[in-house]
């Protein structure tokens, strides 16, 4: 047997090539966990979006002796099932949402509310404070 008529890959030709598909698995990783990190933000978002319009259509719902109650607050609150409870009450924390509606008057003696909806991220930014407002004017 010679030693000249070997064939096969060299050691050199398997780490370049190893060190190839690392590469791609790794940028392939990175593009993945950067996708759900926007997926899950983006589903938390959506999420506090839906608190805060259940709290502008229950503002809307209320009959008339409810509403001049709503008028009078000077302190944050929330809406549930139509009843209106301070914000540190245990129904403003729904799951991991924090909601706390606020009464203001505007330049032209107007009404408005700020629902204003807190969450700390899961996921790739756990802990971070993340927050929602809308404001929603409301003619008597």
């Amino acid at each position: 047997m010679r030693l000249g008529s070997r064939t096969g890959d060299t050691i050199i030709e398997v780490l370049v090539s190893m060190a190839i598909i690392g590469m791609v698995l790794g940028a392939s990783y990175t593009m993945v966990s950067r996708s759900l990190g926007v997926s899950r933000t983006t589903q938390e978002r959506t999420e506090a979006l839906k608190y805060a319009e259940s709290q502008i259509e229950q503002i809307r719902a209320l009959d008339s002796t409810a509403k001049t109650t709503l008028y009078s607050q000077t302190s944050d609150f929330c809406l549930d099932n139509l009843a209106i409870l301070p914000s540190s009450n245990t129904a403003c924390k729904k799951d991991f949402y924090n909601i706390a509606v606020s009464k203001g008057v505007g330049a032209d003696n107007s009404d408005f509310f700020t629902v204003k909806i807190d969450w700390l991220a899961l996921g790739k930014n756990a802990g971070n404070p993340n927050e929602l407002k809308i404001v929603y004017r409301y003619d008597r």
